[in-house]
């Protein structure tokens, strides 16, 4: 079973695609890895969610949100995001004018470069990865990254500062898509993602909506607004609520919801403890 992923090699969203088999293959966005789980080249997409530093990854919402009836959420990683400023081979920190990332790094490093290289130019790059490839195939000890270390040794780059940004402690939580099929069995341990889209834009209906999981005792542990497209002031709603799709009460709040909004279960599937997660080794 193979495994896309956002490419290119290097990347955190490597690391998690390993954490669900050892097969995986690169590609050049969250959109196309989402083509190859569609179509049957790859047997699912892993893509990144949303970061512990930095929120949400806009560009996978916005897929999330149209992925339709024909793939389905099917688990989740939460991955350690260590960031270090990589180089070329013989570079020093003092001699960097230039840096590459990607937003959410750049972000989760923003006072560190302020204090630590006032001045730099921020460049951004599709991810951090790309940002180390991109160092490396311009040849200039000026020019630096920031990705992870293991990008360092495939690129071919030194490692200029070990461990750089404002949290040690951050976390990337991905999520793995695969076309629609056999339902993922409830483990007792379990998350349901839904998509809710109400048909009335009224004041109160989101809290109404809401209101279905606790009086049911479902719990809900993640809530982010999406626009709908038609206007500036109507949006759809990712809901992550603890539970499988097959729980009566779980079942019966979706049931309740549906009498007012179009409710698309995104899937149901295991937590993902971090402990599970490991880096790459190159």
């Amino acid at each position: 079973m193979t495994h896309a992923y956002l490419g290119p090699q290097g990347t955190f969203s490597e690391t998690a695609a390993r954490s669900f088999g050892t097969r995986v293959r690169p590609y050049t966005s969250v959109s196309a890895a989402l083509a190859a789980a569609r179509g049957g080249e790859c047997y699912a997409a892993v893509i990144p969610l949303e970061n512990s530093t930095s929120g949400v990854v806009p560009a996978t919402l916005g897929e999330l949100a149209r992925i339709g009836e024909d793939l389905r959420v099917d688990g989740e990683v939460e991955v350690p995001v260590r960031l270090a400023l990589l180089g070329l081979s013989g570079a020093s920190l003092s001699g960097v004018n230039r840096v590459r990332s990607h937003p959410h790094a750049h972000s989760q490093c923003a006072r560190w470069i302020s204090e630590s290289l006032p001045g730099v130019e921020v460049v951004l790059s599709d991810s951090t990865a790309a940002a180390a490839r991109e160092v490396a195939a311009g040849g200039s000890p000026a020019v630096a990254a920031i990705a992870s270390p293991e990008a360092a040794a495939h690129y071919g780059l030194s490692v200029l500062v070990d461990s750089v940004g404002d949290r040690t402690d951050a976390w990337t939580r991905f999520v793995s898509v695969r076309r629609a099929g056999e339902s993922v069995l409830p483990t007792g341990h379990d998350r349901t993602s839904l998509l809710i889209t109400h048909r009335v834009n009224r004041p109160g209906v989101l809290a109404e909506s809401l209101a279905e999981f606790g009086a049911r005792g479902v719990d809900l542990v993640w809530l982010h607004s999406w626009p709908d497209g038609s206007s500036l002031r109507r949006f759809r709603f990712f809901v992550d609520v603890e539970g499988h799709l097959d729980d009566l009460p779980l079942a019966d709040a979706v049931a309740a919801l549906r009498k007012a909004a179009d409710v698309a279960v995104l899937g149901s599937y295991a937590r993902a403890p971090r402990a599970v997660v490991k880096e790459v080794v190159r």
